[in-house]
């Protein structure tokens, strides 16, 4: 942080004071927020899919939020990301989808288990 000095007069050639004025200036960005942190989806029968759960993805920034992509992460070992789907994902055909600040866009995800076991993946 800097600090910038301002010379202050007391009187017309009387006493002078010196005090300090802190001065911020911030540059506009994103800040990301995604509700909830985790999604636990229970035990599902196989090849039975679950109830579709809210994902959303939040700009509390000062700046537009732009996203190029959403996917699953790679997991290992296989088939964990084949057994969940991502649904309601924004278009980004024609570039980046942009969430102003203060919005919102929610999309959601389910789990249909094709082996037995626990499985998990990120977004």
């Amino acid at each position: 942080m800097e600090h910038s000095d301002i010379d202050v007069m007391t009187g017309e050639m009387g006493p002078s004071a010196e005090i300090e004025v802190l001065i911020l200036g911030r540059q506009p960005s994103p800040e990301l927020t995604v509700m909830p942190g985790a999604v636990a989806f229970g035990a599902i029968e196989l090849d039975t899919e679950s109830e579709r759960v809210e994902v959303t993805i939040g700009n509390e920034g000062t700046a537009d939020l732009l996203i190029s992509s959403i996917g699953l992460a790679v997991a290992t070992p296989p088939p964990n990301n084949e057994q969940f789907t991502l649904h309601d994902l924004p278009q980004m055909n024609d570039g980046p989808y942009a969430i102003a600040p203060g919005n919102e866009y929610v999309m959601s995800v389910s789990y249909r288990p094709a082996v037995e076991g626990a499985h998990s993946t990120s977004i």
